[in-house]
């Protein structure tokens, strides 16, 4: 028995389907007209994603996930409707939460694309933070290794210092954790002159 070609549907045709349904929905609240876009575009989509994990975040670097919640009705009301808010964040607050407008149009969104936008930016804050925190552990590991390399560079050269010389000899560590030769040779060219008069001192009080 021969196989049955599956007949395939053109772009044309899917198109057509997509045609047929309204880009927009005008709503009337409150003697305003809401002219609500259920569906984002790939871009928008996007760029709402970031808003919501971006906004998680202040601009040291902190994470507050309680601002999530409020970006996200902020974004429904800016991208899915043509609302506007104000760049203050106490007033934009107070607006999204001060009236019913967000229930308005969320019962006109595309359920399917924003449960994508939401499960995406929980992603992105998720990878956010893990990122973060192995930078962190990535610049501690880092920094202990300069300490202990450091460490072993001045037992190796001076053996048992006292703590001052210590503190001189860590003095000529650049950023980098390595020596600048100039302050090395300062700091062991002192330590030098510190035995020879303690030495010197020594001596003349058993001669007397």
């Amino acid at each position: 028995m021969a196989k049955r070609e599956t007949k395939r549907i053109s772009i044309t045709a899917l198109e057509g389907v997509a045609n047929k349904t309204p880009a927009t929905k005008e709503v009337k609240w409150n003697d305003l007209t809401i002219t609500i876009k259920p569906t984002l575009s790939l871009e928008e989509m996007m760029m709402f994603c970031d808003d919501i994990s971006s906004m998680c975040f202040s601009e040291s670097g902190d994470f507050m996930p309680e601002l999530s919640e409020f970006m996200i009705r902020m974004g429904v009301l800016t991208y899915y409707a043509n609302f506007t808010f104000p760049a203050n964040i106490t007033r934009a607050y107070q607006l999204v939460y001060g009236t019913n407008a967000y229930d308005i149009v969320f019962d006109y969104v595309n359920k399917d694309q924003f449960t994508g936008i939401l499960d995406a930016a929980k992603a992105k804050v998720k990878y956010l933070c893990d990122s973060d925190v192995l930078a962190f552990r990535n610049k501690c590991d880092e920094l202990v290794n300069v300490m202990s390399s450091s460490q072993e560079q001045i037992v190796d050269m001076f053996g048992d210092i006292t703590p001052e010389e210590a503190q001189a000899l860590f003095n000529a560590v650049e950023g980098d954790g390595k020596f600048n030769e100039e302050k090395l040779v300062d700091a062991y060219v002192k330590s030098i002159k510190k035995d020879n008069i303690i030495d010197f001192e020594a001596a003349k009080a058993s001669d007397d």
